[in-house]
């Protein structure tokens, strides 16, 4: 598969153009694996309600709320997102979304009310609503309009198969 973006000197050697290729296909993989998990962080509720049931003494209606706190941000920042990448490019946006996604990670992680629980997921959603946007950014740009499809439904279809493994994992344990 080539890539539409040509290097910016044509008269670049053939290495550093077998390097650029390289590079694009890294931050491919990078932006799928953002994707697989932002996929793992919206099911992951279902994954371990039993767990927060006990931890944050709640019930079903508590796990719904808890999952919806990470719906309902994910999805309000979806446009937002696709503005931002715009304007700030690849790079700065995913790595600032993924500082958010990780920081509510490691809040729900230690999380010792429900509030602050919600709160966490609040911040993953705002993180994981650049994720899948961010990769179909990133193929916009390196690919041509002509696989664009293409790379979209294998990309959507390694994340997919990437949350059904780590679920099978995580239910598991």
């Amino acid at each position: 598969m080539q890539f539409s973006t040509e290097p910016v000197n044509s008269g670049e050697s053939e290495d550093s153009q077998t390097l650029f290729g390289k590079l694009l296909w890294i931050q491919l993989g990078i932006m799928c694996f953002f994707s697989v998990f932002q996929f793992l962080l919206q099911g992951s509720v279902g994954v371990f309600a039993e767990g927060m049931k006990k931890t944050f003494q709640i019930d079903a209606a508590g796990i719904g709320l808890l999952s919806s706190s990470f719906f309902y941000s994910y999805i309000g920042m979806q446009i937002p997102a696709g503005i931002v990448y715009d304007k700030f490019g690849l790079k700065k946006v995913a790595s600032t979304a993924v500082s958010v996604m990780i920081l509510g990670c490691f809040l729900l992680a230690w999380a010792p009310s429900l509030e602050i629980a919600m709160v966490s997921r609040v911040l993953m959603g705002m993180g994981c609503s650049c994720g899948f946007v961010g990769l179909l950014f990133g193929i916009k740009k390196w690919f041509s309009s002509r696989q664009f499809p293409l790379v979209v439904a294998l990309s959507e279809c390694l994340a997919m198969a990437g949350v059904g493994l780590a679920n099978n994992i995580l239910s598991r344990g």
